[in-house]
């Protein structure tokens, strides 16, 4: 389960397209990051016969609106023009205003590594696998990444072996891979571990699936994550 709130600017009109054999609508938007670069997010609602639900009020919407959305998560599919790319699913939309800045996510599945410590060793990282099912029978695993500092880096890395369930809070911000490309990264607010792993012998919790995001070994990139940027949303 990956569930969020952001303000965010819309880059496209919201248009129609087909998903899944599903018509919906589809805007391309950015989050707003204090002191880093925009993440790009794809936002999309299902479009009812009885005409209710989000889509009408995102239909609404143009280019360059301010607008305080809510939803799931999950990563765009390998090999589709969203690969690797934050998409919602909606279950909110409304305005927003230039003052409002809203960043809180939540994600809840199981660590699919051990903990990595950054080279200052100032952070924590790992990564999340996430499952979702398109149908009965097609799962597909989604990879977000994760990030501590002080407590929460020290609790990631001496408290949560592999392979354990945790729910996560924080805020998104953007990285890059050693291949430059955006991913987003969870800067962790609040940790709970509901299920402890069993560290290397813990199964690969996306076994038999089909991953989505990237690979572990990929989220190393050019972004400083030596220390913890400072931002007034942080609590």
């Amino acid at each position: 389960m990956t569930t969020a709130v952001f303000t965010a600017r819309l880059d496209t009109t919201p248009h129609q397209v087909v998903v899944n054999g599903k018509e919906q609508l589809q805007a391309h938007a950015s989050i707003n990051i204090a002191t880093q670069e925009s993440l790009p997010i794809v936002v999309r609602a299902w479009i009812s016969s009885k005409g209710t639900g989000p889509a009408p009020r995102l239909q609404a919407k143009n280019k360059e609106d301010l607008v305080l959305i809510s939803g799931n998560l999950q990563l765009g599919d390998k090999g589709t023009d969203e690969d690797g790319c934050l998409i919602m699913n909606l279950a909110t939309i409304c305005d927003a205003t230039q003052d409002q800045f809203i960043n809180d996510a939540t994600i809840v599945g199981r660590l699919g590594n051990d903990p990595k410590a950054s080279d200052s060793g100032k952070s924590v990282s790992n990564s999340i696998a996430v499952n979702r099912w398109l149908g009965k029978d097609n799962k597909l695993t989604d990879w977000f990444k994760i990030r501590g500092w002080g407590y929460n880096g020290e609790k990631l890395q001496e408290k949560f072996p592999k392979g354990s369930l945790v729910a996560v809070n924080g805020m998104i911000e953007a990285r890059r891979t050693r291949q430059d490309k955006l991913y987003p990264e969870l800067k962790i607010r609040n940790l709970t571990i509901h299920a402890s792993g069993k560290g290397g012998s813990a199964p690969d919790p996306s076994k038999e699936s089909s991953a989505s995001g990237y690979d572990h070994d990929q989220f190393t990139g050019q972004s400083p994550v030596g220390d913890m940027p400072q931002s007034s949303s942080w609590s």
